[in-house]
């Protein structure tokens, strides 16, 4: 959870049990924790949800695991800190989530659009993209699978924008749902590969892939729709770049 690497939880669990007296052997994948401690016999297994990428969350957690392990917090402190961190409320408020999104937009429009006009498009589309998708994640049919739908939706507002003005519908998209593509996720990927966790790293790989896959078939899904209500896109000129 919170996008932390298989290796490190493992070596972190490993610690603390160490430091509590109760030594074992840990299996972490994405999805779920094996582990079996060397006092008491059978090996157990706990499902995980995969979760969102946290990395504030991240350091807290890293910080008690650390303080377990190696003082000064005692067992009890450590889990009572990890319940307070699991039920506080969203460091950000909902606007300051939604204005992020179109700074990420326009980040990545300026390294992808050839005029200003795209640039302000695409933090629109950014902003309006991330505020339907705070507004449906508690619907369980949109809420499971955000990724592809608010990748539809940026391709509809693009083609609707391409049809009149000298845009490009794809770009825009991309940079509208440029938050959800899952750069952290195929980093940490290698990381775990490359450290020996086939199993974790792999799978993680593919839950990336798939997340790839559901933008692309989203922006496609939505260019197609788009095409279809709006007509064909206005022809773009010579690319140029961005000036004063």
């Amino acid at each position: 959870r919170y996008g932390a690497p298989a290796h490190r939880i493992e070596s972190l669990l490993e610690a603390v049990a160490g430091a509590l007296g109760c030594p074992g052997v840990f299996l972490v994948t994405p999805t779920s924790v094996l582990f079996d401690f060397r006092a008491a016999s059978g090996t157990h297994l706990v499902r995980a949800s995969g979760g969102e990428v946290d990395l504030g969350a991240l350091a807290e957690v890293y910080e008690v695991a650390r303080a377990v392990a190696w003082g000064p917090l005692s067992s009890e402190e450590g889990i009572a800190a990890l319940r307070a961190l699991e039920q506080s409320a969203q460091p950000f408020q909902l606007p300051t989530r939604v204005a992020a999104s179109g700074v990420a937009s326009a980040a990545a429009a300026c390294f992808l659009c050839s005029s200003w006009f795209e640039v302000a498009v695409a933090v629109a589309l950014g902003v309006v993209v991330s505020a339907f998708a705070e507004a449906t994640s508690a619907l369980p049919a949109l809420g499971r699978a955000p990724a592809p739908v608010a990748a539809a939706l940026a391709a509809l507002l693009a083609a609707s924008v391409a049809a009149n003005h000298p845009v490009s519908a794809t770009v825009l998209a991309l940079c509208a749902v440029i938050m959800w593509m899952p750069g952290l996720s195929l980093t940490t990927a290698m990381a775990e590969m490359s450290t020996g966790h086939l199993v974790s790293g792999t799978s993680r790989l593919a839950g990336a892939g798939s997340t790839l896959l559901g933008l692309g078939l989203g922006v496609a899904l939505g260019g197609t729709i788009g095409a279809r209500l709006f007509g064909d896109a206005v022809a773009m000129g010579p690319a140029g770049s961005l000036g004063p």
